[in-house]
């Protein structure tokens, strides 16, 4: 599932073979499914002006779709040998880099079609995930084989060693807004910040919180947004964002120096926080006002009914 640029639409890829839009503010969805791949949809992304829509699928191809009249685009972009789990289009909408089955990373001309280069090889899995870093000069990629690897857009060559610390394959990958962080998902319940290019490790999980896999990622475009840069919810700490934040029995998330930031009541059973199976997306263009919110002192609030803030 994707969000056009402008938060006004959704893309989504199915198992029954088609892509279909959708108004994101009315849920209605936008003409008919777009048809042509031969096998389920795994992956889609919208380009940076919206005009197009990129998706990879089980029948080893890449299909273009002119987001206004759903119309496919030329021909299928063939070249992998294998399933196509993972495509981005770079921040210019000039390329679009895709993750196989066939364990590489394959680059393509947006306009022609044609396939830039050889695909790029050093994984020894399935490629997940895919992400072009924000200037478009470095690719991401997240592998069964448990490792991040980063490569050079232009030359194809592998930027470094692969990252590693993951314990299981790695479902997602994506940059950070200035391009100096690359966040990782895994099944094995972490997600891993890394330094780019260095390989400095954040597991944001502690053991004693839900144990869950990280299936999906996204930085929130808001700079003030914890995941954007977490050390502004941890005042008063020398210690960085690479620091674990705690749910304690209580129910409480708190930081290294035990501050508490926020209580989860008891009575919200832990695991549907969050579900592996769900993944939610708020557009650009949804502001929430949380003016109202009872935090701080005034927590103690929500447990008297008839007493909460209005």
């Amino acid at each position: 599932m994707a969000f056009s640029p402008d938060g006004k639409r959704i893309a989504s890829g199915s198992e029954d073979k088609t892509i279909c839009l959708w108004d994101a503010e009315t849920g209605l969805q936008l003409g008919s499914p777009l048809t042509g791949h031969t096998g389920p949809v795994y992956s889609v992304a919208f380009s940076p002006d919206g005009k197009r829509i990129a998706s990879g699928s089980y029948d080893k191809t890449i299909c273009l779709w002119d987001t206004e009249t759903g119309l496919q685009l030329g021909s299928p972009l063939t070249g992998h040998t294998d399933v196509v789990y993972s495509v981005a289009f770079s921040p210019d909408g000039k390329r679009i880099a895709s993750g196989s089955e066939d364990k590489t990373i394959c680059l393509w001309d947006a306009e022609t079609g044609l396939q830039l280069g050889s695909p790029l090889t050093g994984h020894t899995g399935p490629v997940y995930s895919v992400a072009f870093s924000p200037d478009g000069k470095r690719i991401a990629s997240g592998s069964y084989d448990k490792t991040i690897c980063l490569w050079d857009a232009e030359t194809g060559l592998q930027l470094g060693s692969p990252l590693t610390g993951h314990i299981d394959l790695v479902q997602s990958v994506v940059f950070s807004h200035d391009g100096q962080r690359v966040v990782s998902g895994s099944p094995d319940n972490t997600i891993h910040v890394w330094g780019c290019p260095t390989d400095s490790v954040v597991n944001l999980y502690s053991d004693n919180m839900p144990r869950q896999p990280s299936y999906s990622l996204c930085y929130s475009s808001n700079p003030s947004h914890a995941l954007l840069d977490s050390d502004v919810y941890i005042p008063e700490c020398d210690i960085n964002v690479r620091t674990l934040l705690e749910l304690d029995s209580g129910g409480w998330i708190v930081n290294p120096k035990g501050h508490l930031l926020l209580w989860v009541p008891s009575y919200m059973a832990r695991p549907s926080l969050y579900s592996p199976y769900r993944l939610f997306v708020i557009g650009k263009h949804i502001n929430l006002d949380l003016s109202r919110m009872v935090h701080g002192s005034r927590w103690i609030e929500c447990n008297f009914k008839g007493n909460t803030a209005k």
